[in-house]
């Protein structure tokens, strides 16, 4: 993947044990779970968890949007530069907000996708 500020989003629940496979990000947003909670050490650059909602596909949507204040234009660090996403497909809906949001370059991964920014 190219360099960048990138983040990482994961929704699976049991994504736990997988957490190297993350590689270098400068933060990782995780689903609070039993599974990702013993996964132990964080990866490089931070952790933020997260209750569930309803969906995983909810959750992207919406958590793309709070991302991007986080970690966006006016966040006050290099912007983020993309997204790199685990757990969930690529929806309308969530394809809709990551083009709102300026992450128009999406390349679909077997785990979830990927959103660039253009």
């Amino acid at each position: 993947m190219k360099s960048g500020h990138r983040i990482a989003l994961v929704l699976d629940p049991a994504f736990g044990k997988d957490l190297s496979r993350l590689g270098a990000v400068n933060h990782t947003w995780i689903v609070d779970s039993e599974a990702n909670a013993e996964a132990g050490d964080a990866p490089e650059g931070g952790v933020t968890t997260f209750r569930p909602g309803e969906s995983a596909e909810e959750d992207a949507a919406y958590l793309l949007r709070v991302i991007d204040e986080h970690h966006g234009a006016t966040s006050g660090f290099p912007p983020l530069s993309s997204v790199e996403v685990w757990g969930v497909g690529l929806t309308p809906e969530v394809s809709d907000v990551a083009g709102e949001l300026g992450l128009r370059t999406v390349e679909e991964t077997a785990t979830g996708f990927i959103a660039r920014r253009a």
